[in-house]
């Protein structure tokens, strides 16, 4: 390390050198971690955009800063002032920031979205810093902005879903992104749909694209099409009549597609009182839904219990 003391900045950007630094912060004593972590300072907005550095950044902002460094790194994407002069402890945020001084708004945005895109452009979206910085650059953004931000970060949206922040910036590409790309992240997510509907924060994409998609076939072909497939064999079919219908009998698939807020009333968790005429039907149906929830040999969760439709229409009421 004493070879490169005052330079670590630069070796960081070298293609050789970056790996002599990523070993140091995974491998290197605390001291020489935070050596490498202070040099640092000073070169976020050079480093967020360049391959090797982005990499040598990520590991010492992710696993080596301390939590009072990350905020100052993260400061840097700010603008050069707030890296040079910082600010107090009240402005660790960019909330705090335009709560406290909202004539800088525009110019912070505006320095963010150029220093952030430029990373985008690159591929470089992947970084933990980066994710931060577009995730509160949607955050405090009007409209226009937020559209053109999911048209660069659409492509990204699937393989930043599983952190927290890049969980938030998928989610916005979906509600703020055009038709066309709404339609790009859906196919992207092909292969990635159980895995994303099993994860804490991927799981939050999927929920985004059942509130903001329109289009039910694309749906239906992206994502409950593998949905489905992964169910097991006790999500069935089950037939009842409504009683005194002269209708065809109702065909209920226990599946995704059929999870609703009518459904949801079934759990107990609607406000509104589903009615489908028939007592005995009610009955099958609540318990066929707690066998497809909780197979057996599954314990069902605390407090969870299973309420059959009511029959006979209340006030509120609508047909499922």
């Amino acid at each position: 390390m004493e070879g490169v003391q005052g330079a670590i900045g630069a070796v960081a950007l070298s293609h050789y050198g970056h790996f002599f630094l990523l070993a140091v912060l995974r491998h290197g004593s605390p001291r020489h971690k935070r050596a490498v972590v202070s040099q640092l300072a000073g070169r976020v907005p050079e480093l967020v955009a360049h391959a090797e550095g982005s990499a040598v950044l990520q590991l010492a902002y992710a696993s080596a800063a301390t939590p009072s460094q990350r905020t100052s790194l993260y400061r840097e994407l700010w603008g050069k002032d707030f890296a040079l002069l910082g600010t107090g402890a009240e402005h660790d945020s960019l909330g705090a920031l335009f709560a406290a001084d909202p004539s800088v708004k525009p110019r912070v945005l505006r320095q963010m979205e150029a220093t952030l895109s430029k990373a985008a452009r690159k591929g470089l979206a992947v970084t933990s810093i980066v994710q931060r910085g577009f995730a509160d650059l949607l955050e405090h953004s009007d409209a226009g902005q937020r559209a053109v931000l999911a048209g660069t970060l659409h492509g990204a949206a699937v393989h930043i879903m599983h952190e927290k922040e890049g969980a938030r910036i998928a989610c916005a590409c979906l509600r703020f992104g055009a038709p066309k790309e709404r339609k790009a992240v859906l196919k992207a997510l092909k292969g990635y749909v159980l895995p994303a509907a099993t994860h804490a924060n991927g799981s939050l994409l999927l929920c985004a694209a059942f509130e903001t998609v329109d289009d039910t076939v694309l749906l239906k072909k992206t994502v409950l099409a593998e949905l489905l497939a992964a169910l097991p064999p006790t999500a069935g079919v089950r037939r009842f009549e409504r009683a005194g219908s002269h209708t065809a009998p109702v065909s209920l698939r226990l599946a995704v597609s059929d999870i609703n807020p009518q459904l949801a009333a079934l759990l107990g968790g609607g406000s509104r009182t589903v009615s489908i005429g028939d007592a005995e039907a009610a009955e099958q149906l609540a318990e066929a839904l707690a066998e497809w929830l909780w197979p057996a040999g599954v314990a069902r969760p605390a407090g969870a219990t299973m309420l059959p439709p009511a029959v006979g229409a209340a006030e509120g009421s609508s047909e499922p």
